[in-house]
């Protein structure tokens, strides 16, 4: 529009006639009408001088504002294995995301509200999807949702002997494993039934079988 100028305006408000109403052209040229509800507005309505511009292109006002619900993970996860977020929010909406920190990528919400976002085999570290803005053709909403993928490297064991030579029934056969701190670590003695034990904060674990009256494998 040309700004300065008086312009006659009148539409429709679900197919009820407002107007004809002045408004003057701001300085940009855009003529602004504020405190609409929400509706389908048609048959803009523009008159000046004598000449008249018909819009009849409908424009629809919602008061829905589509929201993440939240961001869930299959954390934690050891190497080799997938990172898998799932996203969840309003049906049909897009939503922009970051991976670490990475190039913006975009995924879509389907009908059910859901989208999958798979990494693949990342390596042992932290794997963070950050959302930035859930939007589509008609409106955008910036978001801040974020959830990790804690990606553990695989965890280590190696067993060594104290003394590999002792005499029978006077001492004992000791053995240290050394690993991964807090890893359970399963064994055999003899090749008899599993046994589990834990590997401490030190990254060491003693393994003692007490007065032993034949050789032991472990």
């Amino acid at each position: 529009f040309i700004p300065g100028t008086t312009y006659s305006v009148s539409y429709t408000d679900n197919s009820v006639v407002v107007g004809p109403t002045n408004y003057i052209a701001n300085s940009n040229g855009q003529i602004i009408l504020s405190g609409l509800n929400t509706g389908t507005y048609a048959d803009f309505n523009f008159q000046v001088n004598g000449c008249t511009i018909l819009v009849a292109t409908p424009i629809v006002i919602t008061n829905f504002s589509p929201s993440i619900t939240q961001v869930s993970s299959n954390t934690e996860i050891c190497i080799g294995a997938n990172a898998v977020f799932t996203i969840e929010g309003s049906p049909n909406f897009n939503v922009t995301y970051t991976i670490n920190g990475g190039v913006p990528q975009t995924t879509t919400l389907n009908a059910s509200g859901l989208a999958t976002v798979t990494i693949n085999t990342p390596a042992a570290g932290n794997v963070v999807m950050q959302l930035i803005n859930i939007f589509n053709t008609s409106c955008s909403i910036p978001v801040t949702n974020s959830s990790t993928v804690i990606v553990n490297a695989l965890p280590t064991a190696t067993l060594s002997v104290v003394d590999s030579n002792i005499c029978l029934g006077v001492g004992n056969a000791e053995f240290i494993i050394t690993g991964t701190h807090n890893a359970v670590v399963s064994y055999t003695v003899n090749g008899g039934a599993p046994e589990t034990i834990t590997i401490g904060a030190l990254g060491t674990v003693p393994l003692t079988m007490n007065l032993p009256t034949s050789n032991v494998t472990v």
